[in-house]
């Protein structure tokens, strides 16, 4: 409704409640199933509307997928992961940066710690998992997929991630309000240059 209204139901009762946003269109709310695993997987493609997934790594995610849109058959539906980003304007910049937090600053036995209750939830082999570089993994981004690097370096991964059939990334920020300025103003305009994303209007 485009006004106020009230609402009694056996779990909400709201008085001149409204919705902001509205929503994108009149159907039904998108379902989004998130899994890795076999399992998960073959939930997501028979019961949910996109499927959300770990990317362990870069080089292998065409592979990966091809399986996954095979397995969809008749039914595509998007994919998308998440990821984390540190993006500062020049390569050295970026790398001082990632330096600083994690080899720096980081705490590496809060990482080992992290590992423990990531090893119930996920398949990896055990030499990945325990191994330095996944722990950095861990500590700069809870094991999402990493994209370290200038502005141009972070959208030739997204055109990397696009190109072998993910739909887009969810990603975070070491640190949102500063951080955020250089994907709006240098990261977001390169991704629309590049035909991955419409201009906001």
């Amino acid at each position: 409704e485009p006004e106020r209204f009230d609402h009694e139901g056996r779990f909400f009762q709201v008085k001149a409640a409204f919705s902001q946003p509205k929503p994108v269109d009149c159907g039904l709310p998108m379902v989004v199933s998130a899994g890795s695993s076999p399992t998960g997987r073959e939930f997501a493609l028979t019961k949910a509307d996109a499927l959300f997934m770990v990317v362990p790594e870069l080089d292998s995610i065409a592979e990966n997928l091809a399986g996954v849109r095979l397995a969809m058959g008749p039914r595509p539906i998007n994919v998308y992961c998440s990821g984390h980003i540190f993006c500062r304007a020049t390569k050295q910049e970026t790398e001082d940066y990632y330096h600083y937090l994690i080899h720096e600053t980081g705490d590496w036995a809060a990482g080992r710690f992290l590992l423990k209750s990531y090893e119930e939830i996920h398949s990896m082999p055990r030499e990945i998992l325990h191994s330095d570089p996944f722990i950095e993994r861990l500590m700069s981004g809870s094991g999402t997929l990493p994209v370290v690097g200038d502005p141009d370096h972070v959208v030739d991964t997204f055109k990397k991630l696009n190109a072998a059939g993910i739909s887009g990334m969810a990603f975070a920020l070491p640190n949102y309000l500063e951080d955020f300025k250089i994907i709006r103003e240098e990261v977001l305009p390169r991704m629309e240059a590049a035909g991955l994303r419409e201009p906001w209007v």
